[in-house]
């Protein structure tokens, strides 16, 4: 399925759409650039489920890590390696 904007600019291919998501464009892009990938967000719906799909995968992946980090987790790994090496 390819979407295009009839006009002076493409909004690209699914393909394209696919990889400018997983680039981050929508965050860090330029005006154009961000304009054409939401655009064809806009009109095509399988492209609005993979972008969905990337924000969800992307939260999970932050809380996860955040996790991993938290202080009472750090300091319960400081406890067992201590009590390992002692």
């Amino acid at each position: 399925m390819e979407a295009r904007l009839t006009g002076l600019f493409s909004v690209g291919s699914c393909r394209e759409t696919a990889a400018r998501l997983a680039a981050g464009v929508l965050e860090t892009g330029g005006f154009l650039e961000r304009l054409l990938l939401r655009i064809h967000l806009a009109i095509c719906p399988p492209c609005r489920a993979f972008a969905r799909q990337l924000a969800a995968l992307s939260a999970a992946a932050r809380a996860w890590s955040a996790s991993l980090a938290s202080p009472a987790r750090l300091a319960a790994l400081e406890k067992k390696l201590l009590e390992r090496l002692t």
